[in-house]
């Protein structure tokens, strides 16, 4: 894959987390280097989400729905946002006078409630003391020993998707059961290796991303699948997402102590092409 492609995944990955000023470094750097025609409404798509005043960001989206092909993906995307922005409207100014009646007539209200009482001579209740709330100790959080994937050559292309390696925590001690959450430990000789990535849709939908088989290859050449009945505390899995969406999670893997992973293996699988295997290289 050349590198400002790999760019661009960066970038995506970097508009999905939040980070638009990252986005926008990533999308200069590849502006830089020059951008492939077939590449270039994703561009568009980037640079009009990572535009910090919403109204150039509508005026960008407006621009690609009527310069783009319409068959283009990304024009489809653009008009999708634009329906979204139309149908939800202006944000309505709330009616800053009547709420400020209405906190005038609850101060009075109250007022008035305790000057009768100081009439009638009535006197205070017992006062019956509250009872401490119980304050729990913090649990202590396991360690995070994850470490990011930066640069370039972490990211596979299938017809599906793009599926990028983000980061490698290797010897994991926050893994725990995906549904109950309750923590486990690996089998004796065995040690959590967790992988996180993230995959950016290239079907209509992807119901079960990575929408292939993936499997880590150790340096013995043996391959350990998923468990997928693991997690990370507290961190995302994967989830299914439709065309130009990207879905960011953990992939928890059980391998032997004395295994050092190789590579993460991606097989898709087609009537036309058979079976086709790419990987994405993890040894530092």
């Amino acid at each position: 894959m050349s590198r400002w492609n790999a760019k661009l995944i960066r970038a995506n990955i970097a508009l999905f987390t939040g980070d638009y000023a990252e986005a926008r470094r990533w999308l200069a750097d590849c502006q830089a280097e020059g951008i492939a025609s077939e590449h270039a409404s994703q561009a568009m798509w980037l640079d009009a989400h990572t535009q910090p005043d919403p109204a150039e960001r509508l005026r960008r989206l407006e621009g690609m729905a009527a310069q783009l092909d319409p068959s283009d993906p990304y024009a489809a995307l653009a008009r999708a946002a634009l329906e979204a922005e139309r149908a939800a409207g202006p944000p309505v100014a709330p009616n800053r006078g009547w709420v400020r009646a209405l906190v005038v007539l609850l101060v009075l209200g109250i007022g008035a409630a305790v000057v009768a009482l100081v009439i009638n001579g009535n006197a205070p209740a017992e006062i019956i003391p509250t009872a401490q709330p119980t304050v729990l100790p913090t649990p202590t959080l396991p360690p995070d020993r994850s470490r990011p994937l930066t640069g370039e050559g972490y990211t596979a292309r299938y017809a599906d998707g793009l599926l990028t390696a983000v980061a490698i925590e290797d010897d994991s001690a926050r893994v725990a059961r995906a549904v109950t959450g309750e923590a486990v430990t690996p089998l004796d000789g065995a040690r959590f290796y967790a992988l996180e990535v993230a995959f950016e849709c290239r079907a209509a939908i992807c119901s079960a991303p990575p929408q292939a088989e993936v499997a880590v290859r150790l340096t013995d050449g043996s391959q350990i699948a998923p468990r997928r009945d693991l997690a990370l505390v507290g961190q995302t899995v994967l989830e299914p997402v439709a065309l130009g969406r990207i879905t960011r999670g953990w992939l928890v893997f059980e391998v032997p102590v004395i295994g050092a992973a190789e590579a993460l293996e991606i097989t898709t699988r087609s009537s036309e092409s058979g079976e086709i295997v790419t990987e994405i290289e993890l040894l530092p």
